[in-house]
């Protein structure tokens, strides 16, 4: 899933798998 374009790796890891932990967590 990428809405901001092109970014690295990393970026897209932290980006994408922080938040899902974080609701994971709220939920």
């Amino acid at each position: 899933m990428s809405f901001a374009g092109e970014k690295t790796t990393t970026e897209t890891i932290v980006v994408g798998v922080a938040p899902q932990k974080t609701y994971a967590s709220f939920l």
